[in-house]
């Protein structure tokens, strides 16, 4: 069987910046993929110092960003409802999901509550 293709979520980032080596072994292992989203949510980090922008720059150079783009909008359009169906108003998570899904990447997290009612959607927990 051949190994899953990851996009990882922002929460596997922030966990590696954070010093946790299972996460920064993972993402320096091998190739992963992240979506545009995950960039604008660590660069928008409040009180974030010199030294953090430059870890996020060097994690996020070792993987390849996927930007938003039409499969990815009607992606999105179709999952839109059931996130508000499960009262979830993480509009960012609909954006990873819908990213993961029209790639046909799996989905790593350590956050599976807002991605687990997706059907069809490869989830991978980090936990």
């Amino acid at each position: 069987m051949a190994e899953a293709i990851p996009l990882v979520d922002t929460c596997i980032i922030i966990e590696a910046l954070r010093g946790s080596k299972k996460m920064l072994r993972f993402l320096k292992n091998g190739l992963f993929y992240y979506s545009v989203i995950t960039e604008k949510e660590l660069s928008r980090k409040r009180g974030l110092k010199k030294g953090e922008v430059i870890e996020i720059e060097k994690l996020l150079a070792s993987g390849k960003r996927i930007f938003i783009d039409t499969q990815i909008l009607e992606g999105m359009r179709v999952l839109a409802p059931l996130y508000v169906k499960k009262r979830i108003r993480d509009k960012n998570d609909v954006i990873i999901a819908a990213t993961a899904f029209v790639k046909k990447l799996s989905l790593f997290t350590l956050n599976t509550k807002h991605f687990s009612f997706i059907k069809g959607l490869k989830l991978v927990s980090l936990k």
